[in-house]
């Protein structure tokens, strides 16, 4: 036998003082009905008396000292039990286009989509994250990693200070991250993308490669950046062409806790299985004697 809570069995060396004043109890009760009631019927009601005293003693003692057991989660036996470990894989793709560089976003389009990412990536846990950038720095700046650290470090290292590259250059990471995403996760199931952008890069001829990372099972999550108009409404769209979420930022609204609930409910890649064997947990037998000793207790006729 072994214990969940062996610390608790210290408690046990209590019940020795418990009986300790109940014999005291039973004792007191005893003189005080020798010198109060002489006759000898009353002398055998007075025996009915200390007995019916001394079974809710018991009782009580009992059903300490069985609560008192099961709280030390008393075990024996095993079990076969399964466990797994579930992630999601998320790619974040940041836009560093001279536009983010703009401040109708404070501090700045740039700076904004930098602090979203970096409150984000302190409430995940286990997530696999992996930082692309497109338009003026275009790549994967990171792999898939556990290393939230050096996300948030890269992406204050990468800012838009180039400018943007020739080419349909958001349309590019789509099929990029699409490509990773694949390569990178076993299956369908937990797989996301994060993109933040101000939308200047967002055109129609975005869709095609929208859909197609829907058809790859990745879900979509687009955050806009900056004042709303045509832009706005192109990233819009591109989430809708994704079968996504489309979130703004604007110049004082916190973005991403939206994204974070989403994921919550997501289904979550499974990592691995194990099989282990597990003690069988016994305290409800204590529970329940510790129960019902206290029942018996309180209905034993007085």
């Amino acid at each position: 036998m072994t214990f969940g809570a062996p610390n608790l069995l210290s408690l046990m060396l209590l019940l020795p003082a418990l009986a300790w004043l109940m014999a005291l109890d039973l004792l007191r009760s005893r003189r005080a009905h020798q010198i109060a009631i002489p006759k000898a019927r009353d002398k055998q009601l007075n025996t009915r008396s200390l007995q019916t005293k001394l079974i809710q003693h018991a009782t009580l003692w009992c059903a300490v000292a069985a609560l008192i057991f099961a709280s030390s989660r008393p075990q024996w036996g095993t079990a076969q039990a399964t466990t797994g470990t579930t992630r999601m894989s998320l790619i974040v793709a940041l836009d560093l286009s001279p536009s983010m560089k703009k401040k109708d976003t404070a501090p700045s389009r740039w700076q904004r989509a930098v602090q979203e990412i970096q409150s984000f990536l302190q409430q995940l846990k286990g997530d696999r994250v992996a930082l692309m950038t497109f338009d003026g720095e275009m790549g994967l700046q990171c792999p898939f990693t556990q290393d939230y650290t050096a996300i948030r470090e890269l992406a204050w290292h990468h800012k838009p200070t180039r400018p943007p590259l020739p080419g349909q250059a958001l349309s590019d990471m789509l099929r990029r991250a699409k490509q990773i995403i694949e390569k990178r996760t076993s299956n369908r199931a937990g797989r996301a993308m994060l993109i933040l952008s101000d939308g200047t890069s967002a055109s129609p001829s975005l869709f095609p490669s929208a859909r197609a990372l829907k058809k790859s099972g990745t879900h979509l999550f687009v955050v806009g950046l900056g004042a709303t108009g045509a832009n706005q409404q192109q990233l819009r769209q591109l989430a809708t062409a994704a079968g996504g979420d489309y979130i703004h930022v604007d110049a004082v609204g916190f973005g991403l806790q939206r994204v974070l609930s989403s994921l919550q409910f997501m289904q979550r890649e499974e990592v691995k299985k194990q099989k282990s064997s597990q003690k069988t947990e016994r305290f409800p037998i204590f529970l329940m004697l510790g129960i019902g000793f206290l029942l018996g207790n309180r209905l034993w006729p007085h």
